[in-house]
């Protein structure tokens, strides 16, 4: 429970804003300068230009521990501005997605519904050609149908364009 606690309290403190670049000062006199990317109750990790450094919370000097927050639990008015703000951008995202729903229902050069627009490998003039027969559809042995570019057909069972079930390869 103090795990989650932690986590849900470091989440808080970097959505509030302390993405910001910060200087920590260790107990050792030592200063890393970075963004706090996230807070637990045993470390702080910090990504600075040399890469991400994990800090053992005991480490830090009392101004860093007083800067980052650790100690201190967030207040229930924090919890519930961050809740907010997170549910005002799940909003917006929803709207996001209708708009790019509505748009995915119509192709974007055309103006045409998207289900009768077909891609230039399905265009007519790529259509299977009829075989030495005359058939483009012919019928396996297990019942599938295939069109005359596929490689499971064959010429000796013709059959029509909605006969047996469509081959998932060609789609019959």
């Amino acid at each position: 429970m103090r795990f989650l606690a932690a986590i849900l309290f470091g989440a808080i403190l970097i959505g509030l804003g302390n993405a910001s670049p910060v200087s920590l000062a260790l107990k050792d006199g030592s200063v890393l300068k970075g963004e706090v990317t996230s807070v637990s109750p045993l470390e702080v990790v910090v990504s600075t230009e040399f890469g991400i450094i994990r800090v053992p919370v005991p480490k830090l000097s009392e101004e860093a521990k007083k800067l980052i927050g650790t100690g201190n639990p967030p207040s229930p008015a924090q919890y519930e501005a961050r809740i907010a703000q997170l549910e005002a951008r799940i909003k917006s995202l929803e709207e996001e997605n209708a708009q790019f729903r509505k748009q995915g229902a119509t192709s974007p050069q055309t103006g045409i519904p998207r289900s009768s627009v077909r891609p230039a490998s399905l265009a007519p003039e790529s259509a299977p050609q009829p075989s030495a027969a005359g058939t483009t559809h012919a019928i396996s042995s297990t019942g599938k149908r295939h069109n005359s570019g596929c490689r499971y057909f064959s010429s000796g069972k013709p059959c029509g364009a909605n006969d047996g079930v469509a081959c998932k390869i060609c789609g019959g």
